[in-house]
């Protein structure tokens, strides 16, 4: 045979031109791949190493030829199957990386590079060039797991944005596993690298259209349980009450079915807007469909906070809705339940709040009512006193109770603390509690507040005119009243009117109020200091009671809240808490009054720790003008005893089993 016979196109210039390598080479050695042909006719690949050997004369080649088809064949299938894995990797955008740990190397795949809108030449190849890719407020994050996992030697997982060269941003999830030497030294990291963007936005809009109504934007009728529950749990761990409403539109059919549904979607998202716009920071509010929409309360405090809400609501319904060039008068019918009163189930008390609008609605609409008949009383007293309210004022009927502030050493009236009382014409006397808190809502407090301390500073006045002239009153301030601008003013105009000099006047506030802006309240301070008033610091102990404050503010007096005086005679822990009260106030140069003193106990045991001033039912309860005149004359016959202060003929003593809520708070 000749080579022609295994090569059929096999030419001496060819050989020459293979041979040629040989003659230059000293190893007398060339390794090529070639096509040979069979005895049928058929070709197969080969690798041919050719050799040239010196020691022959003439000198002699010899061909090693190796069948490579299998090797070829196994070649060809890997590179199909990487093209199919880079195929594979397009479709589902995820790369994979190699970083060598010690040499900081890091190698990507091409999917990588398209990920991350890169270019080779444009990457670093660095672990700290990848880095400089990753979101600014992901970073760390990323650090954090890369660092974690070669501690613990655990694979991680983490999602992250990056952030492209043109500046648009990607949502990946990255993946890895860690190598370690023999001496467990992390030496390699291998991993992945998806682009799961689409992916997260297409799960966002299916949450979107599965929990949030696609219309107002609100969240559907699947949350409100949710909610509901969060709610619930928050209000029995604070001692609070949820409130649940139902909000139905009246009478949406007929403008529906009038101008078109067009006309009342856009009616459906404007209502959304007003009823946000009526609800608290953390409050909920979802559509359940149609014209029926359910707001969550949490957190609530009292009933007539509710009672607020609800008008407020109503309130928000009196302007028209310009909708499509015209004027829309919509008003709600609102059904109220409240948790735990009338049910601890979620499906419950939504059916509650259900049935309480539907009984709004046969009682005209445009109105809201409670699940029983209790609560809509009681809802129905709130807006009369807010009503009455307004007029009580210009009508008079305000008055002041005065509770004696007696000296602890000397036995003596040294002062008393003005307390607001409301004469209603038809209700009698309605205890501050129920009125205090409207007068807050509606900021009818300030002018309150002002009358007052006009009041209070006119009667100590003439008090001292009578042979008091050692008295000073205590005002209680309510934060609105801190937030005029101008409040030291208020406070000069009504000392100059009366005549009353400032010394005798102590003006009253609690930590949450002086702790709700630091910086103002030690500027106001400052202010009614310079003019020359005493500052009481009323609650203490139920707050922050901070020492730092404490000597940030021009306080005379810390007033000791009753819930530790309560119990000083069996409870150490209370008894510890007063003590130390005492010693740090003087310690401040402060006085101390101790509150809600109802026993002799109470009152031996802050005698002995040294507190200055008592104040409570012990004492009396707080009286009116007349009465508390009567008091201060028949009161030169009490002094402070060894064991107790004895009381003269006809001053009120109001025992031990005595109620303390209707004494001396709260609040004017």
């Amino acid at each position: 045979m000749t080579p022609l016979d295994i090569k059929p196109d096999f030419t001496r210039e060819k050989f020459d031109s293979l041979i040629a390598p040989l003659w230059r080479d000293d190893t007398g050695r060339v390794v090529f791949e070639t096509v040979h042909q069979c005895k049928d006719g058929s070709l197969y690949p080969v690798e041919v190493q050719l050799h040239l050997s010196r020691a022959e004369s003439p000198p002699v080649f010899v061909a090693i030829i190796q069948d490579i088809t299998e090797r070829m064949q196994t070649m060809e299938t890997l590179r199909e199957s990487e093209a199919s894995l880079a195929r594979a990797q397009r479709i589902a955008h995820l790369g994979n990386w190699d970083w060598n740990i010690v040499t900081n190397e890091l190698h990507w795949s091409d999917e990588i590079y398209r990920i991350f809108g890169l270019t080779p030449q444009q990457f670093d190849a660095t672990y700290e060039a990848f880095l400089s890719f990753v979101h600014p407020d992901n970073r760390q994050s990323v650090i954090d797991a890369v660092n974690k996992a070669m501690h613990e030697k655990e694979p991680y997982s983490i999602d992250h944005r990056i952030v492209r060269p043109d500046g648009t941003e990607r949502i990946v999830h990255e993946q890895a596993e860690v190598t370690f030497d023999e001496n467990g030294k992390p030496i390699r990291m291998i991993g992945t690298v998806q682009d799961v963007t689409e992916h997260r936005q297409v799960q966002e809009r299916l949450h979107n259209l599965a929990f949030y109504d696609s219309l107002t934007g609100l969240p559907n009728r699947q949350q409100i349980n949710d909610s509901l529950s969060r709610a619930m749990l928050e209000a029995e761990s604070r001692d609070r009450l949820v409130a649940v409403m139902f909000l139905d539109l009246d009478r949406f059919k007929n403008i529906n079915d009038t101008l078109g549904h067009d006309v009342g979607d856009a009616l459906l998202k404007e209502v959304a807007v007003r009823l946000k716009a009526s609800l608290r920071p953390g409050d909920s509010i979802s559509r359940l469909g149609g014209d029926e929409f359910i707001l969550i309360l949490g957190n609530i405090a009292h009933i007539n906070d509710v009672t607020r809400v609800a008008q407020k609501i109503l309130d928000q319904f009196i302007p028209p809705f310009r909708i499509a060039g015209r004027d829309l008068f919509a008003s709600p019918s609102i059904g109220i339940t409240l948790y735990p009163f009338d049910d601890n189930n979620t499906e419950n008390l939504l059916k509650n709040a259900d049935t309480a609008m539907y009984h709004a609605k046969s009682l005209g609409r445009n109105n809201f009512q409670f699940y029983t008949a209790e609560l809509n009383a009681r809802a129905a007293r709130q807006l009369e006193l807010e009503t009455g309210m307004r007029r009580a004022l210009e009508r008079e009927e305000f008055v002041l109770h005065y509770q004696p502030l007696v000296n602890m050493q000397s036995g003596l009236i040294v002062g008393m603390e003005a307390l607001l009382r409301w004469q209603h014409p038809e209700c009698g006397l309605i205890p501050p509690m129920e009125f205090i808190p409207l007068a807050e809502e509606t900021g009818l407090i300030v002018p309150i507040g002002e009358w007052v301390l006009r009041t209070a500073c006119a009667q100590v006045k003439v008090w001292h005119a009578t042979g008091f002239p050692a008295l000073h009153v205590a005002v209680n301030l309510s934060s609105k009243q801190l937030q005029q601008k101008d409040f030291a003013e208020v406070v000069k105009r009504a000392l100059g009117e009366t005549g009353l000099e400032p010394r005798n006047l102590d003006l009253e506030l609690t930590e949450s109020l002086l702790m709700q802006d630091m910086e103002s309240a030690v500027a106001i301070l400052k202010e009614l200091k310079d003019l020359g008033v005493m500052i009481s610091l009323d609650d203490f102990g139920t707050g922050y009671s901070s020492l730092s404050y404490l000597k940030r503010f021009p306080i005379d007096f810390l007033k000791i809240d009753r819930s530790f005086v309560k119990d000083i005679a069996h409870d150490r822990y209370g008894a510890g808490i007063v003590r130390a009260i005492i010693v740090m106030a003087h310690t401040l140069g402060m006085k101390v009054i101790g509150e809600g003193v109802e026993t002799s106990e109470q009152l031996g045991y802050l005698r002995n720790q040294g507190c200055d001033i008592i104040q409570g039912y012990f004492c009396s309860e707080p009286l009116a003008t007349e009465t508390f005149t009567d008091l201060l004359k028949d009161w030169q016959a009490i002094r402070m005893g060894k064991c107790s202060i004895k009381k003269a003929s006809g001053a009120p003593h109001k025992k031990k089993g005595k109620s303390t809520r209707r004494s001396s708070k709260k609040k004017g």
